[in-house]
């Protein structure tokens, strides 16, 4: 697969983890939806690293800061805070341990903020690859 391809398919399963995110905060699985928007972000990131650089196949990580960091993409540092926020929700979304944490701050308001900076990053992330 050349890089064309790389960047499309990650940008393919990208939206059908966005989808699954938004059904998954329309039916108030908040904790999931966070987990589902850290997937995205995560894949979104791994297409813009494809186009960065000469590889065509990203590191096998889940770090949204590593990621970032490996790609020409330029946020404001509030941003980048808020992605290692994003980050966590991958961490707890995985571990049975964790899950309990991450179910208690995902309140409907907390996940509906969480949401609409999503939605602004995975824009961003987005309009980096047209």
């Amino acid at each position: 697969m050349g890089k064309k391809e790389q960047i499309n398919y990650w940008l393919q399963i990208a939206e059908e983890d966005w989808e699954v995110a938004q059904e998954l905060l329309k039916s108030k699985r908040y904790a999931h939806a966070l987990f589902f928007f850290h997937l995205t972000i995560e894949k979104l990131l791994k297409a813009n690293w494809v186009k960065d650089n000469t590889g065509d196949i990203p590191p096998y990580t889940h770090s949204l800061e590593h990621l970032f960091s490996n790609t020409n993409i330029d946020l404001p540092a509030k941003d980048i805070d808020e992605m290692r926020t994003l980050n966590a929700w991958n961490l707890e979304g995985r571990y049975p341990d964790y899950q309990q944490k991450i179910s208690r701050m995902a309140t409907k308001e907390y996940t509906e903020e969480k949401f609409e900076f999503a939605k602004k990053l995975r824009q961003c992330l987005l309009d980096q690859l047209l």
